[in-house]
């Protein structure tokens, strides 16, 4: 048996860093909870973007839907917290199937766009929805109850699994048929390769981890209002954690959301002009590492992607 390489002790010593770290650091719990939301979620939505080539900036309709749903489950129905996640994550998957067949007939930057008015839609909706708060917006009261280091733990294993689901992905047939559709649509579709059956799967994959996003989401805040839910912000960052850490990589969604929670964290106060800020550094970003902090890094040591 072969003894392990120094790239499987690192990623063991970091994996036994991260179990042990409410032991350790439990001050910084939140902090890394924040970390791992954004990591999840950009590497979701980097894989349907990089890979794939379905840039969609309404991924917020699933991370909103996902939210919402513990409170229409949960809160109004009083259905028990992990089966309003199930059912949450349902609801967006069928969601996702629906829109599939529509948004799939638009391209680029039309596809875009598209994704875009649609959360506009769903955030004026819900603000005008009594039933779920309107625009005040609603507590989920279940999440007082529940033990910050639950919510580390399960974003834990979103997090990790969705990098692993990626990353295995990425080396198989389906992953080479994603990359071909990325690349060029139509020249994948002439070489037999199922093209919305393949965009389709990506689209409710990325639906399903944007809505346990969500859902978990509301377990660390307890409260959520349109505004939250649809902001035009978490889209912004997606964009962000990608292009300053490296779009479709792995390692650049950990250096990416990284950079994001303490520029957070360092502009508290400066609310207003966060998504100036953000912008900003994002155009520098792209003309001084127009591909990435880690592509750079990757590039050099020859580590190839996904990682």
């Amino acid at each position: 048996m072969a003894a392990p390489n120094r790239g499987q002790i690192g990623w063991i010593a970091v994996l036994a860093l991260m179990l042990t770290l409410p032991l350790w650091a439990s001050g910084s719990i939140s902090t890394v909870i924040l970390v791992l939301i954004y990591m999840s979620a950009s590497l979701a939505w980097g894989f349907l973007a990089e890979y794939g080539g379905i840039v969609s900036l309404g991924q917020q309709v699933f991370i909103g839907l996902g939210m919402y749903g513990m409170i229409i489950f949960g809160t109004k129905m009083g259905i028990p917290m992990i089966y309003s996640i199930a059912l949450s994550a349902a609801m967006n998957v069928a969601l996702a199937l629906v829109l599939s067949t529509v948004i799939f007939k638009l391209r680029g930057a039309y596809l875009a766009i598209g994704t875009w008015i649609l959360a506009e839609a769903f955030e004026l909706m819900f603000t005008y929805w009594g039933y779920v708060g309107a625009a005040t917006g609603a507590t989920y009261e279940v999440a007082y109850l529940v033990p910050l280091t639950d919510v580390y733990y399960a974003l834990l294993i979103l997090t990790a699994g969705v990098a692993a689901l990626i990353y295995y992905l990425y080396k198989t047939k389906f992953g080479l048929g994603i990359r071909a559709v990325g690349s060029n649509e139509d020249v994948a579709k002439e070489r037999g390769v199922n093209v919305a059956l393949l965009k389709t799967i990506i689209f409710v994959f990325s639906a399903l981890v944007s809505s346990l996003i969500g859902s978990l989401y509301i377990l660390y805040y307890a409260y959520v209002s349109p505004s939250i839910a649809f902001s035009i912000t978490w889209i912004v960052t997606l964009i962000f954690v990608n292009i300053i850490g490296g779009r479709g990589r792995i390692i650049g969604a950990v250096i990416g959301s990284i950079i994001y929670v303490a520029i957070v964290y360092l502009t508290t106060g400066l609310s207003e002009y966060s998504l100036l800020i953000e912008g900003l550094i994002i155009i520098a970003a792209w003309f001084l590492v127009r591909r990435g902090i880690w592509s750079l890094i990757a590039d050099r040591r020859s580590i190839k992607a996904p990682l």
